[in-house]
């Protein structure tokens, strides 16, 4: 079995976090999540960079963009029961 990529499921942590608890800091969600704060930062660097995370300047909150729907448009309901 093949080693699994703690960096991907750090990602998607930050992703599950900001899908339950909406927009947050990178400081709050590097305390939720467990994932250090400078990784925190980077990773939610890529997730901008991506598209999957948008950046407030404003109130300095990342949150979710609409691009996290299409993670899930091809799941099937068939899917979802095995």
């Amino acid at each position: 079995m093949h080693r699994s990529v703690r960096s991907l499921s750090r990602g998607l942590a930050l992703i599950r976090e900001l899908s339950v608890s909406g927009p947050s800091s990178a400081q709050q969600l590097a305390r939720r999540t467990g994932v250090n704060r400078t990784t925190c930062y980077r990773l939610l660097q890529t997730l901008q960079q991506d598209g999957f995370v948008s950046f407030d300047v404003k109130d300095a909150l990342f949150g979710l963009t609409a691009q996290v729907r299409m993670l899930s448009e091809g799941v099937s309901s068939r899917d979802l029961s095995s």
